[in-house]
């Protein structure tokens, strides 16, 4: 049966800590505007303070929909869910509030060194409602293990910022934000929403300087492939690799078929020493070549047109009466005994 409070009360505390994943809801005011649902992940990334006042870490992503609608109006609800264990379905209502990345209140509570990496705002929630429901169509779900590639590829972008700024003084210089880092990324990828709102406005500017993060390394797990399809992954590296190889085959197999010079008998023991041929050569030779062939089989074909000729039987005569009478006239004007005929 739903339940509904004015706080989170205090047994639910555990549970939500719990829980390895939430949903984010949000709408910009326009009548016509995109109702945004954001699915949330990563151990550790949602905070309660007290009964009234929630916040979760914002990381990096293509998208900017709840920092944007949560800036223009702070309409937000907060979704968690049971997988395992009794069903139970928890929303949290709440005015939201946006601290990005270099503001006070972002390091107030996420210093440096303890922020995810890629990590770009904190949503702030202070909270005036919740409901509890039963969630029995919810169903069971095992729990595996936490996706890694948005930490990789956040990864990269900050050692991009790193690398640029670490020989600059920050205080008394714009960051530089290379065309591979996460500022960059920040300004051009997340500074817009879907409806046109703003979306982030300080943190690209921000003159903090990231901590040089653990390394991450990509999992590649079997389940994230789709089922019956073989996934074949390669870096960049090998595949240049792979083009440089099939080239040289190619060249390889064009060299011997046009330009290695025939008929020399040292060729195949591969003791030849001949001049290569050159390309505008072997074009005319291969030309001269087909205009032989082709006058052979012109001549082959006018020699068959005139056999026909010269058996084709005379009207009201049978082929065989022809060439017999051909054949007698042949024997009468030669002394040299019979002669063939075809």
């Amino acid at each position: 049966m739903v339940k509904y409070y004015d706080s989170i009360p205090e047994f639910l505390f555990p549970w939500i800590a719990k829980q390895k994943m939430f949903w984010v809801a949000t709408a910009p005011l326009a009548g016509e505007g995109l109702i945004n649902v954001s699915p949330k992940g990563m151990t550790g990334s949602f905070h309660v303070i007290n009964a009234n006042k929630v916040w979760y870490e914002d990381l990096t992503g293509s998208g900017i929909e709840t920092v944007a609608h949560v800036r223009e109006n702070g309409r937000i609800t907060i979704l968690f869910h049971a997988f395992e264990g009794p069903p139970r379905i928890l929303r949290i209502y709440g005015k939201g509030t946006v601290y990005e990345f270099g503001t006070p209140e972002y390091d107030a509570l996420l210093p440096l060194d303890q922020r995810k990496c890629g990590s770009r705002s904190i949503i702030m929630l202070d909270v005036f409602k919740i409901g509890t429901s039963c969630g029995y169509a919810i169903p069971f779900m095992e729990y595996k293990g936490e996706r890694n590639r948005l930490m990789v590829h956040n990864y990269n972008l900050e050692i991009a910022d790193i690398a640029a700024e670490a020989p600059l003084d920050l205080s008394t210089t714009e960051p530089p934000r290379p065309i591979t880092g996460l500022k960059r990324y920040w300004h051009f990828r997340n500074n817009v929403s879907l409806s046109g709102l703003p979306g982030m406005l300080l943190a690209y500017e921000s003159r903090h300087k990231f901590i040089t993060p653990e390394p991450i390394k990509q999992s590649r797990k079997d389940d994230e492939r789709e089922p019956g399809r073989l996934v074949l992954r390669v870096s960049a590296g090998e595949l240049k690799l792979v083009a440089a190889f099939l080239t040289g085959v190619m060249l390889t197999a064009s060299y011997v078929k046009f330009v290695k010079p025939r008929g020399c008998p040292k060729a195949e023991l591969r003791e030849c020493r001949c001049p290569s041929i050159h390309p505008l050569t072997l074009g005319k030779q291969v030309a001269s070549d087909l205009n032989l062939q082709l006058k052979d089989r012109l001549r082959e074909v006018h020699e068959a047109v005139e056999t026909l000729k010269v058996f084709t039987p005379k009207r009201g005569t049978s082929m065989v009466a022809q060439m017999m009478e051909d054949s007698k006239l042949s024997e009468d004007s030669s002394d040299s005994g019979p002669q063939d005929f075809y």
